[in-house]
């Protein structure tokens, strides 16, 4: 439900398909109490604040599972839109993000457009 009071964000699945040939089958998603898609990383939802945070690479290490995320301030025209800034959110906890992991939150604003 778009907008709606079950809006995510973003969302994790996983899969144990090794060969992507034929497409990816996936296994299932990290979940929340409901066992719906859990969204992983939370925004505000307000435009010209935060409208959504966008997961744009994950890694482990040491234990630990990382997210490097953009907070999107407001959506443009098509292909253009604004940026808080990017950071990293962290769990050791079975996907219970917390963000932003010191020392890493970038102050940005960015303007991109496809011509």
């Amino acid at each position: 439900m778009a907008n709606g009071s079950e809006w995510r964000s973003n969302t994790l699945a996983y899969s144990t398909d090794v060969d992507p040939i034929d497409g990816i089958a996936l296994d299932g998603y990290i979940v929340d109490d409901k066992s719906w898609a859990k969204e992983l990383l939370s925004a505000t939802r307000v435009d010209q604040v935060e409208i959504t945070v966008i997961p744009t690479y994950g890694f482990a290490a040491n234990g630990s599972m990382y997210l490097d995320d953009v907070s999107v301030k407001h959506w443009g025209a098509p292909g253009e839109w604004e940026t808080n800034y990017s950071g990293l959110a962290k769990s050791s906890d079975d996907a219970h993000y917390n963000r932003e992991v010191d020392a890493m939150a970038l102050a940005a604003r960015l303007d991109v457009s496809r011509g």
